[in-house]
């Protein structure tokens, strides 16, 4: 998908206390990051893929019922998504106890003319083994990683 869904909105800022338009500051961020790790919202098998969330969330304030259909729908257990170019992380999501997790990724920015530049350019790369599949944990299955050219990015009006 390009836009996040509700379910990114509520997963961070519901879950996590921040105000409805709470982008975390620097010392925010480093507690947002140790209170996703600590309640398993960040998957032990993407630790080193990175956290950084420097923008809100710019998707929709309420809930339009594609969370629900992908609790209906089981076997959609990850969700990627562009749209904000400085954020990038990857959450799990667990609406509720006997729905099974889903996991939410925020992408790279790969666009060399995208705005922001606090996050390096570059790609996201999922590999998917479905023969891993496991309800209770989805990210069994994905080999997720980052990707940066080569080259060096240049600001307009530098050298």
């Amino acid at each position: 998908m390009h836009v996040p869904h509700f379910a990114y909105r509520s997963a961070l800022e519901t879950q996590t206390g921040l105000n409805e338009y709470g982008v975390p500051q620097f010392k925010e961020r480093e507690n947002l990051t140790a209170y996703l790790k600590a309640n398993q919202m960040i998957p032990d098998a993407f630790a080193d893929y990175g956290f950084v969330k420097q923008e809100d969330i710019y998707g929709p304030r309420w809930d339009d019922g594609l969370e629900a259909a992908m609790t209906d729908c089981p076997s959609t257990n990850l969700v990627s998504t562009g749209h904000d170019h400085n954020n990038c992380f990857i959450i799990r999501r667990q609406k509720s106890d006997d729905a099974p997790p889903v996991l939410l990724a925020y992408g790279r920015t790969t666009g060399v003319n995208a705005w922001g530049r606090d996050v390096p350019i570059g790609a996201t790369i999922f590999e998917v083994t479905p023969s891993k599949y496991d309800p209770a944990h989805p990210e069994a299955m994905y080999r997720i990683r980052q990707v940066h050219p080569s080259f060096p990015y240049i600001r307009l009006g530098t050298r």
